[in-house]
């Protein structure tokens, strides 16, 4: 009966409603807000971070799964590093992005510690541009370094407790239930090799001819460092060799190493997007509930406006006045949004092992953007209100 009375907008009931609903509005385009620019801020640290191995204009190769890769592989090592535009030319078991780990345990004196282990080629470190830290990296002269030497990374030196002196020191390896032991020649540098949203792991890095459990049927993949003349050029030359030669009943296929690694946080950018949309929705949808509140406020205001005018008071008091309410809502729903955004985001941020500390910026800007946005909107309603006619809403008084 109220409403069809028309006393429901008027009601105490029907404004604190409008007053609420307007509040959690303004909470939630806040919430999306403060969560495109965390996730910005997140995902460009993502990008721009030191990876710890270069993977420009690396093209990475499938190989077909026939028992004789590995000889495929130096035959076509020896080819096609002739070409002038292919600069080099390795392998590896393991590849950033790519996965294929193969976890034991290491051992050295009273320290223990979990291991991946990567089988690369000879030049593998220097193609991926992999900083030693210390020693040397594997040389084809020694014999032993494709017998019993082997590079580790940091975090391994740091879980074996050989970091200030790992060269020479001599660990076990359990390979294939055989514990082995093996020489240290080089240590490098931390490098990602899973993404953001996982450790890196402690690393050992053997020649392929090192041990049997790298067997060469285990070889998945050619690596090509290209010179960036004539790219498309340089990859038909190599399909060709590749199909002729390589792989006939294979279908060639390749990815640069780039584009393969920026797979591991790709559905992060995805979120990044997805909240870029709902946060322009959601924005939208807000702003035409407070057009329209401002409009049905103000008109219910219009003598109350009349009447303040008559008695001498500005534009600017009058304007004021009228926007005072909406400003103390958009207020309350910042006090409201802060902890609740800042609690979601935080567990977002957990889901990377490294991640940004949550910047203040966000948190400033977004309730200084909502009352632009309500400064704007109710703003431009109540200045056109100042210029009513006051007798058309003081004649029946």
């Amino acid at each position: 009966m109220e409403v069809l009375k028309g006393n429901m907008s008027s009601s105490k009931k029907g404004i604190i409603l409008r007053t609420i609903m307007l509040g959690i509005q303004f909470s939630i385009s806040g919430f999306f807000l403060i969560g495109i620019l965390v996730i910005f801020y997140q995902i460009n640290y993502m990008t721009s971070r030191k990876l710890g191995f270069s993977g420009d204009q690396i093209m990475i190769v499938n190989m077909d799964n026939t028992k004789n890769r590995y000889t495929k592989y130096k035959t076509l090592k020896n080819e096609l590093a002739k070409h002038t535009n292919i600069e080099d030319i390795t392998s590896s078991f393991d590849l950033p992005g790519y996965g294929g780990y193969n976890s034991t345990e290491a051992y050295y004196n009273d320290f223990t510690s979990d291991v991946n282990i990567n089988a690369v080629d000879f030049n593998y470190l220097d193609l991926m541009k992999i900083d030693i830290l210390k020693g040397r990296n594997f040389k084809e002269k020694f014999a032993s370094d494709t017998i019993s030497n082997v590079i580790i990374n940091e975090t391994l030196a740091k879980g074996l407790g050989i970091y200030n002196n790992p060269i020479g020191k001599q660990i076990i390896i359990g390979l294939s239930g055989d514990d082995s032991k093996k020489t240290v020649i080089g240590m490098v540098k931390d490098y990602h090799s899973r993404g953001f949203d996982a450790e890196i792991d402690p690393m050992l890095i053997m020649h392929w001819n090192t041990d049997d459990l790298f067997k060469k049927y285990n070889f998945d993949n050619v690596q090509f460092k290209i010179i960036p003349n004539n790219i498309e050029e340089t990859i038909s030359y190599i399909e060709n060799y590749w199909n002729e030669n390589i792989s006939p009943d294979y279908p060639f296929s390749y990815k640069f190493l780039g584009e393969k690694f920026a797979e591991t946080y790709e559905k992060y950018e995805k979120q990044q997007a997805m909240f870029l949309v709902l946060s322009i929705i959601v924005i939208i949808v807000s702003m035409l509930g407070l057009f329209a509140l401002a409009t049905l406020n103000i008109q219910h205001r219009l003598k109350e406006v009349a009447i303040r005018k008559t008695l001498g008071a500005s534009a600017k008091d009058i304007i004021f006045q009228l926007l005072k309410n909406f400003l103390i809502i958009t207020l309350v729903s910042s006090v409201v949004l802060i902890p609740i955004s800042y609690f979601a985001m935080q567990n977002w941020l957990d889901n990377f092992v490294y991640k940004i500390d949550i910047p203040l910026f966000p948190y400033i800007i977004t309730p200084v953007v909502l009352i632009m946005l309500v400064v704007v909107i109710v703003g431009f309603k109540a200045f056109r209100t100042t210029k009513i006619d006051l007798i058309k809403h003081l004649k029946f008084e």
